[in-house]
């Protein structure tokens, strides 16, 4: 496999890969309904992220709708579901970070006090 930091770690990944640019659309659909185990989405997006996996690429490009109902599998009610999510955390106020005095009540040197 070709592409940066497509690090292939088993010898039967070219192999693989060249079936699934050959059927294109049934591997789509294999991957698509594995997509739930680890294993398979990591290899699914190495082959797709790979230079040599354009078939599948463009296979996936062709199948979006079946794609977003994988990833929303509570359909057009989960999308809304989702964006009224991001909807209310962005007008939720901001978290403190450590830029802004999180740690306010913290000493400054890590041994409580600065050296001297």
């Amino acid at each position: 496999l070709k592409g940066p930091m497509l690090a292939s770690y088993s010898p039967f990944r070219p192999p693989l890969l060249r079936f699934c640019n050959r059927y294109p659309a049934e591997s789509i659909h294999f991957f698509l309904s594995q997509i739930e185990s680890p294993y398979m989405r990591n290899l699914f997006l190495v082959f797709l992220r790979s230079e040599d996996g354009g078939p599948l690429r463009a296979a996936l490009g062709g199948s979006v709708d079946k794609l977003i109902s994988v990833c929303f599998k509570d359909g057009p009610g989960g999308i809304a579901k989702l964006q009224a999510s991001l909807a209310t955390s962005a007008m939720a106020p901001p978290k403190p970070s450590m830029q802004q005095g999180a740690l306010s009540g913290l000493p400054s040197h890590p041994m409580g006090s600065t050296p001297g």
